[in-house]
């Protein structure tokens, strides 16, 4: 869908993914260097879970 009061240009937005892994391993690290291979990928970005995410019952 257009916008109101423009035209639509034929183009979609950008796509977007997440996922959770435990450790950046080879296997990790493999699958983000084929995203930037591929040219699929405009902006990456890895962040840390910590606080309350790890805070869990024994």
């Amino acid at each position: 869908m257009a916008p109101q009061n423009t035209r639509h240009d034929g183009h979609g937005g950008p796509n977007f993914r997440s996922a959770l892994v435990e450790h950046l391993d080879d296997r990790t690290t493999g699958v983000i260097s084929r995203m930037f291979d591929e040219g699929e990928t405009g902006c990456f970005q890895v962040r840390s879970v910590g606080g309350a995410v790890n805070d869990t019952p024994a």
